[in-house]
């Protein structure tokens, strides 16, 4: 679970009521949230659904009895501050250092970091002087996070609503997360790959791509650039970073190859098919047909990176249903990896197309490093934080 104390600051815009449900979710995440609501947000949400969702009061006076310096205990305590929806009133009465009311005075005393969500019609969003006040809070540090675009309540279309819930907590984990890879770029691969027989057939595997995927949001997590090259998978991609589908494993190895001299360290957690019909046919082929298939080997991705590999740290999978141990450590050394994880893909609670996993780590330097049986986001971040760990080191070992 997470962790800290948020501000949760609603204005007076139409997306404020979406807001109960980005209190409910950052609650269930397992932050504190403290919401505050401004004069105009109690037109779309009522400060009784807030404080259910949250457990905590809702905040709207600047002054009381009970807290005579509110705004300064808040921001004494506070991680972070989310404004959400940020209507161009608020943006600019932030830009220009006015503190009329609870939230803005928050904001004027803060102590964390601030998270604007922009919300509002299109013509505002783009006006010149909402654009300047924006620039001029992400001067000053503020985390900024851009509008959707789509159909507005008020009938226009274009950018202007308030994102997802989900993407806006996506943001929140990672600017309150560990940066241990601020500056560094990843690329990480992941799911199956498929080598046609026919326009309808292929040859593929079980892969879910659903360790890749929670990898990609954990090194997202940890400050890192990430690019995330993948098979076709049923899954959505983590918010923050760079997302490119592929199918094949020539599409996989032209996608990567032409990524790999951007970035820094690359995880090849993909199950990309070994081998591929050495003819593949242009029209289907009648069931009727009796045909066998030659097949042909694919490209080696992971050995191709290794005999160029300089000084980026190179991460592989090894996805594997006997001698596990063996298999992986052979591998470690003839594609010249930094690292390698293990996965018995024989066993249905783990490994291919299951929730989740149980690796066995095998370092360059000779560790054996054993993760037990848990969900494949906590597997990751595990696994992403030795990476990142490593990585480090042996930049610091070459200087």
């Amino acid at each position: 679970m997470a962790s800290g104390k948020i501000i949760l600051g609603i204005t007076g815009g139409i997306a404020a009521y979406k807001t109960v449900e980005l209190a409910r979710g950052l609650t269930k995440k397992g932050y504190e949230v403290y919401p505050v609501l401004t004069a105009g947000a109690e037109n779309f949400v009522t400060p009784l659904s807030l404080a259910t969702v949250t457990g905590n009061k809702v905040l709207k006076e600047t002054f009381t009895e009970e807290e005579p310096i509110l705004h300064i205990k808040l921001t004494d305590e506070a991680d972070l501050i989310i404004i959400a929806p940020a209507t161009a009133n608020i943006i600019g009465k932030i830009a220009a250092g006015i503190a009329d009311d609870l939230l803005t005075t928050i904001v004027a005393a803060k102590n964390c970091p601030v998270l604007l969500c922009p919300a509002m019609n299109t013509r505002m969003y783009q006006n010149s002087i909402v654009q300047d006040n924006l620039n001029r809070l992400k001067g000053h540090g503020f985390f900024l996070l851009e509008p959707d675009s789509g159909n507005l309540a008020c009938g226009h279309e274009g950018p202007g609503r308030l994102p997802e819930v989900q993407q806006i907590i996506a943001e929140v984990e990672k600017i309150l997360s560990d940066k241990l890879l601020t500056g560094v770029k990843v690329l990480v691969t992941a799911g199956p790959t498929r080598e046609y027989i026919d326009p309808v057939r292929f040859i593929t595997n079980k892969s879910s791509g659903k360790m890749g995927f929670a990898l990609a949001q954990a090194f997202r997590d940890l400050g890192a650039e990430v690019y995330l090259v993948s098979g076709p998978v049923s899954i959505k991609p983590p918010f923050g970073i760079t997302y490119i589908p592929v199918e094949t494993t020539e599409e996989m190895a032209n996608k990567v190859e032409g990524l790999f001299e951007q970035v820094h360290i690359v995880v090849m957690a993909a199950a990309v098919a070994d081998f591929r019909p050495k003819v593949t046919y242009q029209q289907k082929l009648p069931k009727e047909n009796s045909t066998s298939i030659d097949f042909v080997k694919t490209k080696d991705i992971l050995k191709s990176l290794g005999q160029r590999k300089g000084r980026k740290f190179l991460v592989g999978f090894a996805a594997q249903t006997h001698d596990l141990e063996n298999y992986a450590r052979q591998k470690l050394i003839e594609k010249n990896l930094d690292l390698i994880a293990a996965n018995d893909v024989s066993r249905s609670d783990v490994g291919f197309d299951s929730e989740e996993n149980e690796l066995l780590v095998f370092t360059r330097d000779g560790r054996k490093i054993f993760f037990s049986r848990e969900s494949k986001k906590i597997v990751a971040q595990k696994l992403a934080q030795l990476i990142g760990e490593m990585y480090l080191n042996k930049q610091n070992e070459k200087g």
